[in-house]
């Protein structure tokens, strides 16, 4: 298979196998698309096959409309550090709820010293509480300014079992 400077695929006899077509709006798409017919029915707008049309843009169809997820212009969100964050004071003996639905715990960074260097500081999968999956452990003794990533999903939420001794920490998440 041989393609041209467009990208329009043609089989071995140079005759083309799929099209691009902008502004579809027979199949769903607005004017702000670019899709790529392969072989199917024929479209009734324009009588080309479109049996399985495949979207070439940052937005999503999600059955009813198109969405753009986290992004701007179509532009999907790539960051690894989230897209929020949320600081806990140093000592805060009691559960801090970072997030109350699901998402992902990104990264860690210790603002200030611990009380003490001994135990830890745990993070969990949880909307309110400190009970269910542990998603990341941090040490008590951790240095100010180390950043931890974790880049872990969060099913529940995300709640810090904090202590007396726990170290000031910012948590960044999506």
């Amino acid at each position: 298979m041989a393609n041209n400077t467009i990208a329009t695929p043609y089989d071995d006899n140079a005759n083309p196998i799929a099209s691009t077509k902008q502004g579809r709006t027979s199949t769903g798409l607005g004017s702000n698309y670019a899709a790529m017919i392969v072989d199917g029915i024929a479209d009734p707008a324009d009588a080309m096959t479109a049996a399985k049309l495949i979207a070439v843009h940052g937005e999503l169809y999600n059955g009813t409309t198109f969405d753009r997820h986290l992004g701007v212009n179509g532009v999907a969100l790539v960051t690894s550090g989230g897209t929020t964050a949320t600081a806990v004071a140093v000592g805060t003996a009691s559960d801090t709820a970072i997030k109350a639905s699901p998402g992902r715990l990104c990264r860690v960074t210790i603002t200030a010293a611990a009380g003490t260097t001994t135990g830890t500081t745990p993070i969990y999968d949880n909307a309110s509480g400190h009970t269910g999956t542990i998603l990341v452990v941090i040490p008590n003794n951790t240095a100010v300014g180390t950043v931890i990533d974790v880049q872990m999903p969060a099913a529940a939420g995300i709640t810090v079992n904090g202590g007396a001794n726990s170290p000031a920490m910012t948590i960044s998440f999506v």
